[in-house]
């Protein structure tokens, strides 16, 4: 008995050894691991819970009105939906369970996800401005979504929907081009939204204001546990636009009662702010703020109206008979008017071809004050050829035809002043008599944007001035400090001053005289002078529909160009909109005109 008794206590103490080595050896591996390795298993640890998101947006700048009352673009809080690369590499059957929910497909998903793979835990928006019906999907299939996120960050709205959607643009995710082109480094990250049009692009590096970051703590199953804090974004500078709302709201209201395309500009011809910049048909930039799917960018995209398309800054047309301004001013300035008056009977011969004027019957005999007023197109041949085409063109381009006015937005497009070079260079082909006569009036090659025109009216208003049209009138920090401005300065058109005088005169009389084109604007409570085309299009189609004027007559403030595509003569469709814009800017409603408009141009 005291024999076993020996044994099994020696047993017990050699167990009790061992058990006190194990012991000491665990404790060494936890000292090992929590005191000597414990800031590395830490940082291993951390990183394997914590996702630093860098790109959470900031609110963008406010567009205001040139009062500062109305808001053109703002921003809302909204719900996106968000997918963490890693966990969709691991769970790939992930993007087929979310599309449906987000109204996309799993392929759409994996190719927005797979562009961001360099930052495997940084969530890529894949929705944005989710409904709730979306987010209620979500939370209910949350443990069959693992990596997909929800998050609230400021997308862009814009209250008036439609309105002015040309000059405000739309946003939207930068592009992977965009981002190589971009010469802003660092503060330009994937993902981010940018302006894409329209002065959301023009003015993005000021409106888009500086991103913020929010860590997130996800656990092994790739579901976001709780947000662990950040830093919120610097918000945008705001604008204040030039444009006058209700005047913008009146011009599109008289464009959508057109039933064809159409623009108008309205622009202060002493300093060139735009009071209004309208075209139509237009577009909802909202919808540009939420997940634009591709069904719903190629419904916009392939609309044969192309609402997309800003007539009045990027479209040009053949001006028709409102470039007899510009041609009246450089056969003054060139001594190149005919002497005494000029016979129209109609039309005039210029090498084998007759060359019709609009009306006819013939004007009988005008002088330049009766060529402008009435239109005369063999007046505006016989100064044509008189100048030939090298003055003629130069007479346009001291006018400011043919080069971009530098109005603030991305989209415009210069005009086209032909002439023998630019035939051979852009048509191969060779410059004839009849060609000058075509320019001389308006037509052929020769071509122009509303903006354009309503520039070239400018000039005549304000006595040789060609001023910058402009949208912002000022820049506001979110502290609301003013930003500087810089902006093109205004430069003569190297016309004498008494040169246009006798133009101004001559549109004066279009509206007053007796048989003036534009007499239906002499029923207004201000004087207005105006000058109306019919710009010839294709043959056997109705052509455009010309008016640019200038109001008051004797102390010019308000410039006014229309064109309704394929409207007629521009006393027909243009001409009754421009009455409406005066009549809304001088608080006075439409009246019968106190002298019939002639028919025709």
């Amino acid at each position: 008995m005291p024999t076993d008794s020996l044994r099994v206590g020696r047993r017990l103490r050699q167990l009790l050894t061992l058990a006190l080595v194990l012991f000491s050896c665990l404790g060494v591996r936890l000292w090992y691991l929590q005191i000597l390795r414990g800031s590395f298993y830490q940082s291993l640890a951390d990183r394997n819970r914590l996702r630093v998101v860098a790109d959470t947006a900031a609110p963008r700048g406010i567009i205001y009105d040139r009062r500062g009352v109305e808001i053109l673009a703002t921003n809302v809080q909204a719900h996106s939906i968000a997918v963490i690369p890693e966990e969709l590499r691991k769970h790939p059957d992930t993007a087929a369970r979310l599309g449906p929910i987000v109204g996309r497909t799993a392929a759409e998903i994996r190719d927005v996800v797979a562009k961001k793979e360099d930052r495997p835990y940084v969530p890529v928006t894949v929705a944005r401005g989710v409904d709730m019906r979306a987010l209620c999907l979500v939370e209910e299939n949350r443990t069959r979504l693992p990596g997909v996120v929800v998050r609230s960050e400021p997308i862009r709205f814009y209250p008036h929907g439609r309105l002015a959607s040309h000059v405000l643009g739309h946003v939207g995710e930068i592009s992977e081009a965009e981002l190589k082109l971009a010469k802003e480094g660092p503060r330009l990250t994937s993902g981010m939204i940018i302006g894409k049009t329209g002065t959301e692009k023009q003015y993005d590096s000021y409106l888009r204001g500086r991103q913020g970051h929010e860590k997130l703590e996800v656990d092994a199953r790739g579901q976001v546990k709780q947000k662990l804090g950040g830093r919120s974004g610097i918000p945008g500078a705001s604008l204040v636009l030039t444009l006058e709302c209700g005047l913008q709201t009146v011009a599109e209201r008289r464009l959508e009662q057109q039933p064809h395309p159409g623009a108008i500009v309205v622009m202060d011809p002493r300093s060139g702010e735009l009071l209004a910049l309208a075209s139509k048909p237009d577009f909802d930039p909202n919808v540009f703020s939420a997940t634009l799917t591709a069904k719903e960018w190629r419904k916009l995209a392939d609309d044969p109206r192309d609402p997309l398309q800003d007539r009045a800054v990027a479209s040009r047309y053949p001006p028709g008979s409102t470039i007899k301004l510009a041609v009246a001013a450089a056969g003054l300035q060139y001594q190149a008017l005919p002497p005494g008056r000029v016979h129209c009977s109609g039309g005039t011969k210029i090498g084998n071809r007759v060359f019709r004027c609009w009306q006819r019957s013939g004007h009988g005999s005008v002088d330049l004050d009766e060529a402008l007023a009435r239109s005369c197109d063999v007046y505006f041949y016989t100064v044509g050829r008189r100048l030939g085409v090298d003055r003629l063109a130069e007479g346009l381009r001291r006018c400011g035809l043919g080069e971009l006015t530098g109005i603030d937005l991305p989209q415009e497009t210069p005009g086209i002043v032909p002439t023998p070079a630019w035939r051979k260079r852009a048509l191969n082909g060779k410059w004839y008599p009849g060609d000058t006569a075509n320019s001389s009036i308006g037509q052929g090659c020769v071509a122009a944007t509303p903006l354009q025109m309503a520039r070239l009216t400018a000039v005549v208003a304000n006595g040789g001035k060609l001023v910058t049209p402009h949208l912002v009138r000022k820049i506001m920090t979110v502290k609301g400090e003013p930003v500087p401005l810089k902006r093109l300065d205004a430069r003569t058109a190297a016309i004498d001053p008494r040169y246009l005088a006798a133009v101004r005169q001559g549109m004066r009389s279009a509206v007053i005289g007796k048989r003036g084109t534009a007499g239906a604007l002499a029923g207004l409570p201000v004087a207005v002078a105006a000058k109306t085309g019919s710009a010839e299009t294709r043959h056997g189609e109705k052509p455009h529909s010309w008016v640019v004027a200038f109001a008051p007559y004797e102390n010019p403030r308000v410039v006014v160009a229309v064109i309704i595509e394929h409207g007629g003569h521009g006393v027909e469709a243009a001409v009754p909109i421009a009455k409406a814009l005066y009549a809304y800017l001088w608080k006075a409603e439409s009246s019968p005109a106190v002298a019939p408009a002639a028919a025709g141009d």
